[in-house]
C-alpha cells in the first residue's frame, strides 16, 4: 500500500516538475503520464490551489500549465513539432506522431487550439514525412538533410498508432 503522506510530499513539487519538462523532448509523454495519473482517481493528490496557504498546485493545475507551455513552445506556426522548446530543428516523425496523440488526449484543456494545431501537425506530417515512392514515413528532417531510414518501431509504428488513434477518436474515418 502506498503511504499517502509520502505520495503527497512527492507530488507537492509538481510545479517544479512542470518546469523541468520544459527542457525535455519527451514533454508529451510526461504530460500524458500526469493526465493518466489524474484520471486514475487516486484521491490523495494535493487539492489546494496555488493561491492556498502552502502554494501547492493541484495536479490538474500543473497539467494545465505544462500543457499550456507545450502548446506555446513546442510547435512552429506551420505545425512542425520542435524537438526541444528552444530549437526549431530537427523535425522528428516520432515527435510528430506523439504530438498528434498528446493533442488528441489533452484536447479538453484547450479544445479549439488543440484541434487546430493537431490538424496542422497532421498536415505537416503527411506533407513532409510521407515518402510516396517508398510507401513509408521518413524519420528525421534537419536544415541540411533528411534521414530516410525506415525505422519500423520508432517511426512507422508510432505514426500508425497516432493516426489510427486519431481516426478512432474522430469517430468517422471517412471524415478525415
Amino acid at each position: 500500500m502506498v503511504d499517502s503522506n509520502v505520495l503527497k510530499s512527492r507530488l507537492s513539487k509538481l510545479d517544479e516538475y512542470v518546469e523541468i519538462l520544459k527542457g525535455l523532448h519527451h514533454t508529451g509523454y510526461n504530460l500524458l503520464a500526469l493526465e493518466r495519473f489524474q484520471e486514475s482517481g487516486i484521491g490523495i493528490l494535493p487539492v489546494q490551489s496555488q493561491d492556498s496557504q502552502d502554494g501547492c498546485p493541484t495536479l490538474k493545475e500543473s497539467l494545465r500549465r505544462g500543457y499550456r507551455f507545450y502548446l506555446d513552445n513546442f510547435f512552429t506556426p506551420e505545425g512542425f513539432v520542435k524537438y526541444y522548446h528552444n530549437t526549431t530543428y530537427p523535425w522528428d516523425a516520432h515527435a510528430m506522431a506523439h504530438a498528434i496523440l498528446t493533442l488528441d488526449e489533452l484536447e479538453v484543456l484547450y479544445p479549439e487550439e488543440s484541434r487546430a494545431l493537431r490538424d496542422k501537425v497532421i498536415a505537416r506530417t503527411l506533407d513532409t514525412f510521407w515518402d510516396e515512392r517508398r510507401g513509408c514515413f521518413i524519420y528525421l528532417v534537419t536544415k541540411r538533410w533528411k534521414n530516410r531510414i525506415d525505422y519500423i518501431r520508432w517511426v512507422q509504428f508510432w505514426m500508425f498508432y497516432a493516426l489510427m488513434n486519431h481516426q478512432l477518436k474522430a469517430g468517422d474515418s471517412s471524415e478525415r
